[in-house]
């Protein structure tokens, strides 16, 4: 979060830290012994990589911070999406670059992302409305750059894919 952004100090998702105490109450609600599953879950990754959060813009906003991009990184996001997803490049510290989408498919419009890729460091793909964008074309439009692709399947049906691959996977 930024300085610059203080209204987010305000919003009550980004107003606390979240821990193994949550996780093991989430836990609770699901299994018989949640001590058990908070047991297994820090045996199987290293305390460190742990980061929760209450709602998929929390997500995207740590998965954001956890790229090391420099402050105010450009970052490529389809206009034509949930404002959340702006939300929460704003609130990791970064400027969002609106893309043009395809109209038919809701995908991002390849030309226009080629040329736009040499302004950008980081790129969100959002599947909108369960329509899985192209990431073969979305890589090819990207040619020539290696910059981290973020994917957000919070609107894929489960199950939708293109040429193979699971939107969720």
């Amino acid at each position: 979060m930024t300085d610059s952004w203080p209204f987010w100090r305000s919003i009550p998702r980004f107003d606390r830290e979240y821990g193994f105490d949550d996780l093991r109450q989430a836990l609770g609600t699901l299994v018989r012994d949640p001590e058990e599953e908070v047991r297994w879950v820090k045996e199987l990754y290293s305390p460190a990589f742990f980061r929760f959060a209450r709602s998929g813009t929390e997500s995207l906003t740590i998965l954001l911070q956890l790229l090391k991009l420099r402050a105010n990184s450009r970052i490529g996001v389809p206009l034509y999406c949930c404002s959340a997803v702006f939300d929460a490049i704003v609130a990791a510290g970064h400027i969002p670059v609106f893309l043009e989408v395809d109209p038919v498919s809701y995908g991002l419009d390849a030309q226009f992302l080629r040329e736009k890729r040499q302004a950008l460091d980081a790129l969100v793909i959002v599947h909108v409305f369960g329509y899985p964008n192209d990431l073969r074309a979305v890589r090819d439009a990207l040619s020539g750059r290696d910059i981290p692709i973020v994917e957000d399947c919070a609107h894929s049906l489960f199950g939708s894919g293109r040429r193979g691959r699971l939107a969720h996977q």
